[in-house]
């Protein structure tokens, strides 16, 4: 299924940043920085394994200020989720390595752990736990194996112990506005609401979402946030405004591009009297002018 896209991915990805030798940005530039990987980014997707991303640090946080400071304020929870899932995971291994399975859990674990860590390390590919979705039914079946060794009353006790941690994180998504989704929807349904015939929507950073739940009337065009960066960045934003009498401006996820947030200053600079409203993650402008 994949073949046809083949060719395609030998052109436009970058292979000589894989080469174990020699300078990986000789001739270009890096993604973000010298390394997309981090130390702590194999413990960060098996915490998500174990509890996806509504227990500890809230995505938001993390792309703000991935530090030290900030694992700290969520310590209990993270603490909490180490010991419950390392204990079991641990029995797990013990298990697994008893029926001489430990080849088979390094094939699907350990080997796509590897793979991903090193594109990240070369800077070819940012590391994502997502990325790391083929091992997700090895983690399963290590905790299976874990909870099948574990006589009746401590395989109890260790359902509760997992049932509280599941309900805490569940109780976070779905209630906790800290950890929630971006609000696109609402900014979406915003513009739909108030927007004007010749007005325009402009997306900066979130173009494929707006034009998921938005598709209403107006034209929708983009802007690169990376732009924010650029010192041409007020001709950029001139020409995506373009020449009409209005124009919605939606922002999110400024902290990778724009860490500064020069942009939204920028906007706020020349356009004062512009409407805002602010939802979970999103921002929107609405400039009118003669």
């Amino acid at each position: 299924m994949a073949l046809p896209w083949a060719p395609r991915l030998l052109r436009v990805w970058d292979w000589h940043r894989l080469g174990p030798g020699g300078s990986t940005f000789a001739e270009a530039a890096p993604l973000r920085g010298n390394t997309t990987f981090h130390a702590g980014a194999i413990p960060f997707a098996l915490h998500a394994f174990a509890v996806g991303y509504t227990l500890g640090p809230s995505l938001r946080e993390l792309r703000a200020a991935a530090s030290p400071r900030t694992l700290a304020h969520h310590a209990p929870g993270i603490a909490a989720v180490a010991l419950v899932f390392g204990a079991l995971g641990g029995l797990g291994l013990v298990e697994i390595s008893r029926r001489r399975r430990l080849a088979d859990l390094a094939l699907w674990v350990v080997v796509p752990a590897l793979i991903v860590s090193y594109f990240a390390l070369r800077n070819f590919k940012v590391f994502h736990p997502r990325y790391l979705s083929v091992s997700f039914p090895g983690f399963l079946l290590a905790l299976a194996a874990a909870f099948a060794a574990l006589g009746r009353r401590a395989r109890v006790a260790a359902g509760a112990a997992v049932g509280v941690i599941w309900a805490v994180s569940l109780h976070h998504a779905y209630f906790d506005s800290r950890y929630a989704k971006e609000d696109y929807r609402s900014a979406a349904a915003l513009i739909r609401e108030r927007g004007a015939q010749g007005e325009v929507l402009l997306s900066v950073n979130s173009d494929e979402p707006m034009v998921y739940y938005y598709r209403g009337p107006l034209p929708q065009t983009r802007l690169w946030l990376g732009f924010a960066g650029h010192p041409d960045l007020d001709r950029r934003l001139t020409e995506a405004l373009g020449n009409v009498p209005g124009v919605w401006v939606v922002l999110s996820r400024p902290e990778d591009l724009d860490p500064g947030d020069r942009f939204a200053r920028a906007l706020d600079a020349r356009y004062s009297g512009a409407q805002r409203w602010s939802f979970a993650g999103v921002r929107v402008w609405h400039i009118r002018r003669s």
